[in-house]
């Protein structure tokens, strides 16, 4: 059996090491090189089996978390090549593909509940790595609730598209939404040509990408329904196109996985009617050419999982290998990128930050202007709730819960009732004792 030998991380220099491979590269075509195989990497204990799940990098350690069932997150320290346990979700969460945010995991567009009815899920969830815990988040609007959808992050925001509302038998959906995680309001953007679930989306240079997927329950054949179009959404103009026929998906199938290096978006595994084994195809779509190229396949073919891109190269663990439900695996797998980048550093370890005091402010009505920071540390905080002791209204710009990053500010105004002394409270989700700031008698 192959193994991966990972070397500890010497410091915060993975996202640089491979900007600088990817700069030696000819400008019209950022291709990276990667190896000739995919190896199985050996930990010293073993996952928990699962599909329909996600499996994402925060700071330097890897998070194999949702799927069938609620199971525990399983953590993996690639410095100590060893798996460990986290806390199981508060429901059961699965079909999504899950996004980071200042090292907090959110879990947008999932499925609740048992094949072939499941149900939306009516919340973003949050994961917190650092103090192992889940957090309820922003609640998806009624009406635009589904899973089995795309998810991605650029910059503050959140895009969600298409997807399927039941279940696994109909209503697949073309829709696109864009939650901002700083002021916690979604907004309804221009549908996409057409609908698909079961896959995932990237984005490169500030375009969206939906690539695979299928239309689950159209035909009496549920994995027959695949889509080979990509679509691509302008961040920018809020505009939609179509590849020509020529950037088709060579390979098409659905419950893929995809990943971004360089120029080139890598769609990986899926399933489909053309086969009953999970598939093992990895292919590359260049996004400044449109054309697609084969890099070598998974020694294990699998759907209902995510890809971890780094420094080191592509990381896969979980899924199915056979198309539907059975058998659920984990079998861990590494394709490393060629060059010295193999040996890069992964990433910093996540910190969490201190919600904080900075100022105070009469506003000259009877209501005191108050503002919070979140300092010394590298994590978004969740900021849950506010109120006034004694009684009293507080002003906030959004609906609680929302995120505030490292570094950021946020401002509230506090509003006592009578001439009383009293208090305001701001509590995160996150441990430590609330901010207290008096607002005098």
């Amino acid at each position: 059996m192959n193994t991966f030998q990972n070397r500890r991380p010497t410091g915060r220099l993975a996202a640089c090491l491979l900007a600088l491979l990817l700069a030696i590269l000819p400008a019209s075509s950022l291709q990276a090189q990667f190896a000739d195989a995919w190896q199985v990497v050996v930990p010293h204990a073993d996952a928990h089996k699962r599909h329909e799940a996600a499996f994402i990098q925060v700071g330097n350690k890897y998070y194999l978390l949702g799927g069938r069932g609620i199971q525990p997150v399983d953590v993996y320290d690639p410095a100590a090549r060893r798996w460990s346990r986290g806390a199981a979700p508060p429901v059961e969460l699965h079909h999504f593909q899950a996004v980071t945010y200042h090292g907090l995991i959110l879990v947008a567009g999932a499925l609740v509940g048992p094949w072939p009815y499941e149900v939306p899920a009516s919340h973003v969830y949050l994961y917190d790595p650092v103090e192992d815990r889940w957090i309820v988040g922003p609640e998806i609007p009624v009406h635009r609730r589904r899973g089995a959808a795309g998810a991605v992050l650029h910059g503050d925001t959140l895009y969600l598209v298409g997807g399927i509302v039941n279940g696994h038998t109909s209503h697949w959906v073309p829709w696109l939404d864009a939650l901002d995680l700083r002021t916690n309001t979604w907004r309804e953007l221009p549908d996409a040509p057409r609908p698909r679930d079961h896959f995932q989306a990237a984005v490169v240079d500030g375009k969206l990408y939906a690539v695979a997927g299928r239309w689950s329950g159209y035909t009496e054949n549920g994995f027959a329904s695949t889509v080979a179009e990509v679509d691509v959404y302008d961040l920018a103009t809020e505009t939609w196109t179509t590849l020509p026929p020529s950037g088709h998906l060579p390979t098409r199938r659905a419950g893929n996985t995809v990943a971004v290096v360089g120029d080139e978006i890598l769609v990986i595994g899926g399933e489909s009617d053309t086969q009953v084994e999970a598939h093992a195809e990895v292919e590359a779509l260049n996004v400044r050419t449109g054309t697609w190229r084969a890099l070598p396949p998974l020694l294990t073919g699998r759907h209902g999982t995510q890809v971890i891109a780094n420094a080191q190269g592509l990381f896969i663990a979980g899924g199915c290998a056979q198309r539907g439900g059975h058998p659920e695996i984990v079998a861990f797998e590494h394709l490393a990128l060629a060059e010295a980048v193999a040996d890069a550093a992964i990433g910093r370890p996540v910190t969490p930050g201190t919600l904080v005091l900075r100022s105070t402010r009469p506003t000259g009505d009877g209501g005191v202007q108050v503002t919070l920071a979140n300092e010394g540390g590298n994590q978004a905080l969740v900021l849950a709730h506010a109120l006034v002791t004694g009684g009293g209204t507080v002003e906030a710009p959004y609906g609680f819960p929302y995120l505030l990053p490292p570094g950021a500010t946020q401002e509230l105004t506090a509003r006592p009732d009578g001439d009383g002394a009293a208090s305001l409270l701001v509590k995160a989700w996150q441990s430590g004792p609330p901010v207290v700031v008096p607002l005098g008698e």
